[in-house]
This record gives C-alpha cells, sequence and structure tokens, in this order.
C-alpha cells in the first residue's frame, strides 16, 4: 500500500555538508523527521559531487514521519560563477559585463545541468544557460547569433515602435504580417486582474463568433435514442454511449469538442481524468451539457468558442484567420471582448482587463489599447466611441 504524502518541502544544503543547524535542522524539526536520519542520507547521497555545492533538495514527508528526497544538480549560477572566478552577478545586467566566457563552457555546463534543464537537446540546454549569463552580466565570447530571415527582419521593420494600437490598426498590421504558407490564426491573449485559486474569481464562459473561427471542429455527443439521431442530423462527426466511453478510455480521442445529455453525465463522469486535463470535459455553464444537443452541435459548428482563464488569470482564443477581411476580424474581436466583460466574476476587485495581446501564429505579438474593447460599429471613429462608452 502506498504511502500517504503530509507534505513537501524545499531546501537548498551544500553537497555534503547538511548538519543539524539551519536551514536542515529548524525545517525538519518543526514536522517532527529524524533530523540525523536525514543528514546522513543527504551527505551519503552527495558525497560524490563537490563539497560545499548548493544542492536544491526536494524532501516528500509521509504521515509515517517517514521521508524521500530528490537531489537537484546546483544552480546555473554556480557554475557560472565558479567558472568566471566572480562572486556575484551584475547589478545592471544588460549595462555592466562583468566577466567573459566561451560557448565551450557553456556546453559543458549545459551538459552538466542537462536532467534538470527543461530541453531535449544540449543545444537547447546552451540557450537556457546562456540567457543565464546574460542576466548576471556575462558575455559569451564566441557565440554567433543565428541569421534572421528575411520574413523576420520584414516583421521586425513593420511592428518597429507601434504597441497600444486600437483593435483596427492592430488587426490590419498583423494581416499584413502573417506571411507563413497556411492560414495563419489570430489569437488574442488577455491579462485579467483576477486570481484563479479563488471559487469567486474563476472566469469561464462561451461567445458566439459573429463570423466564426474559419475552423472546422470536430463534435463528439454522448446521448441515446432519439437525442442521438437529433446530434448525427445537427452534424455531430462522433455520437455513442459507453461505447464512446470506452474509446475515450483507450485514449482514441478524435474531437475537438464534447457534448452530453444530463442523462448521460453518470457515464461522462467516469472520463474526468481523460477530458478534464484536455479541457473537453462537458459543462452545463458552457452549454456542454444539455438536453437540446441539436441546438449544441449547431452553435459549436458555427463558430462559438469556448474560453477559460488559466492559473496565471490569462484568457487564450482565436478569433478567426489571416485570410478573413478586417471587417470580420473586428466585429469577432468585439462580440468576444463584450462577452468577457459580461463574465466578470463577483469576487474580482479593481481592473478587470489589464492587458490585452494580439497575434498571429507565426507573427509578432501586439498590444492593444484596454479601452478599444468596447463594441462599436465598424467604422466608427475611437473617439466616438469612447464618448459613447457606457458608464
Amino acid at each position: 500500500m502506498a504511502k500517504k504524502v503530509a507534505g513537501e518541502l524545499k531546501l537548498q544544503i551544500p553537497a555534503g555538508k547538511a548538519n543539524p543547524s539551519p536551514p536542515v535542522g529548524p525545517a525538519l524539526g518543526q514536522r517532527g523527521l529524524n533530523i540525523m536520519e536525514f543528514c546522513k542520507a543527504f551527505n551519503a547521497k552527495t558525497q560524490d559531487l563537490e563539497a560545499g555545492a548548493p544542492c536544491p533538495t526536494i524532501i516528500t514527508y509521509y504521515v509515517d514521519k517517514s521521508f524521500s528526497m530528490e537531489i537537484k544538480t546546483p544552480p546555473a549560477s554556480y557554475f557560472l560563477k565558479k567558472s568566471t572566478n566572480i562572486k556575484s552577478g551584475s547589478q545592471t545586467a544588460g549595462k555592466e559585463t562583468v566577466a567573459q566566457i566561451t560557448s565551450k563552457k557553456i556546453e559543458e555546463i549545459a551538459q552538466a545541468k542537462m536532467k534538470d534543464l527543461n530541453a531535449n537537446t544540449v543545444e537547447g540546454a546552451m540557450k537556457i544557460i546562456m540567457g543565464s549569463a546574460r542576466s548576471m552580466g556575462i558575455e559569451v565570447k564566441d557565440w554567433k547569433l543565428p541569421k534572421i530571415t528575411k520574413k523576420r527582419q520584414v516583421q521586425d521593420k513593420l511592428f518597429l515602435d507601434k504597441e497600444n494600437l486600437n483593435a483596427e490598426d492592430a488587426i490590419e498590421l498583423i494581416k499584413s504580417g502573417a506571411s507563413a504558407k497556411f492560414d495563419e490564426t489570430i489569437d488574442l491573449a488577455i491579462n485579467l486582474g483576477i486570481d484563479p485559486r479563488h471559487a469567486d474569481q474563476i472566469v469561464r464562459g462561451v461567445c458566439a463568433l459573429p463570423h466564426g473561427t474559419g475552423k472546422s471542429i470536430r463534435i463528439a455527443v454522448f446521448a441515446k435514442g432519439d437525442k442521438a439521431s437529433e446530434a448525427t442530423k445537427a452534424g455531430a462527426d462522433i455520437v455513442g454511449a459507453e461505447d464512446l466511453m470506452e474509446t475515450v478510455l483507450k485514449g482514441n480521442i478524435e474531437f475537438d469538442r464534447c457534448i452530453a445529455t444530463p442523462d448521460m453525465m453518470p457515464i461522462v463522469g467516469r472520463l474526468g481524468k481523460v477530458l478534464g486535463p484536455r479541457n473537453l470535459m462537458p459543462n452545463p455553464k458552457v452549454g456542454t451539457v444539455t438536453p437540446d444537443v441539436a441546438a449544441a452541435v449547431s452553435a459549436a459548428k458555427n463558430g462559438e468558442v469556448q474560453f477559460k482563464a488559466e492559473k496565471a488569470g490569462v484568457v487564450q482564443v482565436g478569433i478567426g484567420k489571416a485570410s478573413f477581411d478586417k471587417k470580420k476580424l473586428v466585429e469577432n474581436y468585439n462580440a468576444f471582448m463584450t462577452e468577457l466583460k459580461k463574465s466578470k466574476p463577483t469576487g474580482a476587485k479593481g481592473v478587470f482587463i489589464k492587458k490585452i495581446s494580439m497575434s498571429s501564429t507565426m507573427g509578432k505579438s501586439m498590444t492593444i489599447d484596454n479601452s478599444t474593447w468596447v463594441k462599436f460599429p465598424y467604422g466608427k471613429s475611437l473617439a466616438n466611441a469612447k464618448q459613447n462608452r457606457p458608464r
């Protein structure tokens, strides 16, 4: 039987030098863990490392007062300071260079840190270490910057000194900069003044875009009998009940939206661990648990988008394709921002919409003036829209 986890503790301890003094003693003592047993185990595991090297350690302790530990490699800053013989980095990184380092040394550090970095290749790990070096004011001497493509040069020139535009100008600029070989999606990322950890500050909803998203979505419907027939006639791609549940449990998820009738929720509820992390779980708040499956399928096919704030309080949604004309994109943008404003939770205080960013799939991002979310007819001046803004 698996042990029950009581908590987790993160400490930075010198390799081979764990002892009952702070931070180890007080942290373990107040949780009732055996301090000397931990010190012996830690020193034995780190005896092959350089003595005194700071080791970030994650300690998982259990209800029965036992523990396990995961020891990570020393921070990149430790290796960089050791390689350049400096005591600390620059206080004004970007303006002051305190040391230089070769790309060979960067590669050695990247290989030493590889298991703890979010990188699949040594080259990727090197870029992460170089970022740490720049933030400390350490210059990489023999590193060649990647060649900037002609498309990127055009985009850089196009977007130079342009920010906080109104929605119309931003859309026109982003459309002109969308130069990929496929039809790029125009994406919005909106920072909200909420804390999604609180139940009364969750933002979630649906919006019917006037001109759709330009993307064909696959819809699965959990229904039986007449409701299943209605869903099929409405254009659902997959319709089923227990058979569809078994298919999903096997990992065959070949749909982008999931709809269910209320009587099918006992079956759909078993799929929470599979559909939940993919944001596919039917929910009555967004209209995907409904007896009127035909209307739900039709709305989804006609460009209805779902939105939900992430852990950082950011909502991301696509409002159309770069091939759409400007008028359609502006109307989609206004429709979504109006719907988002309506979804402001009661627990949110202060400024609700803090920042709006827009970009194409392969293009640069552009910030939009927060005041331009106000819905106004296409072509009407922003000045008039601000005068008529609802109080």
